[in-house]
């Protein structure tokens, strides 16, 4: 595991916007360390906390979920980021995470290690301003509040719901018309803040990741654990070995393609071993 983030590392200039996520190993046997996520693409095995570039999805640091740490110090979720964050601290580069991660003390910790950070919260978290969160007064859809702590900006802005987001370098006041779907297929205008839209566009690297890993996925059923997961690395490999190519080449091959050629030449290289070996037996013999 640990070469394989070396050479995930080496191989790759992480790019200015960044997610953190949950990704799954499938896996139906049993273990102690099987988890169940109903929102992720594969809902049953083991977790993966994986950092990942937003923008192509390439998988630059991954740990695989080993059950609780009573050493840790606040939730899991704070601990997780900040395990993630150590060599990207001054690079002032944009951390997004969902609300199993996001708190206010998490926000303002990375803002004073010199990284920009963005999160959708849940309205009960810890240290949220409940009087803000549980405000009886209604907004409508499209219409926005906020308030300012320090370097933090906690956002509550009213789509279908309300959406709570807490950022440390969006502009509060900046928004955008976003449009939305209604009921009769119709779409309609809304105003959004920025620091939503950006969420949005950035949050899904590492949801990218696993829907190009499982799409033409080498798999095996197995009810060893071990080789699941070693499955699996095997699929991130590849996916990021495709986005290194279409990064430093011109090509516009499919990842199907990529996967074929990597196939082909494996085979030939096989080929060409099995007859090398067969060639020498046959001049062992004749001597």
């Amino acid at each position: 595991m640990q070469i394989l983030k070396h050479n995930f590392q080496k191989n790759y200039i992480l790019g200015e916007y960044v997610s953190i996520d949950e990704s799954m190993i499938k896996f139906k046997g049993r273990s102690s360390l099987k988890q169940y996520l109903p929102k992720k693409l594969i809902k049953r095995g083991f977790k993966v906390w994986t950092l990942a570039d937003s923008k192509n999805g390439y998988v630059y640091d991954f740990e695989i979920y080993k059950g609780k740490d009573s050493e840790r110090d606040g939730t899991l979720g704070e601990y997780v980021v900040k395990r993630f964050v150590v060599d990207l601290e001054f690079s002032y580069r944009k951390v997004y995470f969902d609300n199993y991660f996001t708190s206010p003390i998490l926000i303002d910790y990375l803002y004073k290690k010199g990284i920009y950070a963005a999160g959708t919260v849940r309205a009960d978290r810890k240290y949220l301003p409940k009087e803000f969160c549980k405000s009886t007064i209604l907004l409508k859809r499209g219409e926005f509040e906020y308030i300012v702590s320090d370097n933090v900006v906690l956002y509550k802005w009213m789509d279908r719901k309300l959406v709570f987001l807490l950022s440390n370098f969006h502009d509060p006041c900046s928004t955008d018309i976003i449009q939305r779907k209604e009921k009769d297929g119709g779409k309609t205008n809304v105003q959004c803040p920025i620091s939503i839209i950006d969420y949005n566009k950035y949050m899904g690297g590492v949801d990218g990741a696993d829907q190009r890993k499982e799409s033409y996925s080498l798999d095996r059923k197995s009810k060893k654990f071990w080789l699941r997961i070693f499955f699996n690395f095997m699929n991130v490999a590849l996916s990021n070995a495709f986005i290194i190519f279409k990064n430093r080449t011109d090509s516009n091959i499919t990842y199907l393609d990529f996967l074929s050629s990597i196939t082909t030449a494996l085979i030939d290289e096989e080929k060409v071993k099995k007859t090398y070996i067969t060639c020498n037996q046959f001049q062992q013999k004749d001597k």
